[in-house]
């Protein structure tokens, strides 16, 4: 009777692993599908034009901030200070983005200029940073200096670079105001 009981109490034991094994097994796949999920969304690029929407439509979304600026630069806002622009060359120089930007401008012929304090350049702290952006010249060009910034918009031909607050120019594409850069054709 007590070889019959060892190998039934066996038996249980074997059968309370295997269902153990199984529930971990499954808590694993569910787990990891939950984390691979988090993940995707935590990295997620605000590049992505939300389906059905024009580049120029999208203000952002419950966690961030967006200005369409000159497709396909855009300005992202995750904090309620400063914003950043995904630059498009693949220089390690510039990082793919220009952070901490707290004044832009874009230009009527489509060039974006940008300025940032106390911030990273080539992954070097900086004390001022200005960035030109050009699409149609393919020119993502950085300065730490305003003179060397002030000589390249002269040998440019650019002389309106006003500045202005980032904050300031999103609310005013909250209010549905139409920037003078957006498409002529472009209607919200």
């Amino acid at each position: 009777m007590e070889a019959k009981r060892k190998k039934m109490l066996l038996g249980l034991v074997s059968l309370v692993v295997v269902i153990s094994c199984i529930c971990l097994l499954i808590s694993f796949v569910i787990a990891s599908r939950f984390f691979i999920r988090l993940l995707d969304d935590a990295t997620k690029s605000y590049d992505v034009q939300p389906v059905g929407t024009s580049f120029f439509d999208d203000k952002g979304g419950q966690d961030y901030r967006r200005m369409a600026l000159i497709q396909p630069y855009q300005a992202i806002s995750i904090n309620k200070d400063t914003w950043r622009i995904e630059l498009k060359t693949n220089s390690i120089r510039y990082q793919d983005s220009i952070h901490d930007i707290t004044m832009l401008t874009v230009l009527d012929d489509g060039t974006i200029i940008t300025y940032a304090f106390d911030t990273l350049f080539g992954g070097e702290p900086v004390k001022e940073l200005w960035f030109i952006i050009i699409p149609t010249e393919g020119v993502e060009r950085g300065f730490t200096t305003d003179e060397e910034f002030t000589t390249y918009l002269k040998e440019k031909g650019i002389e309106n670079q006003n500045l202005i607050d980032a904050n300031l120019l999103y609310d005013e594409l909250l209010n549905d105001e139409q920037p003078s850069w957006f498409p002529n054709d472009y209607e919200p």
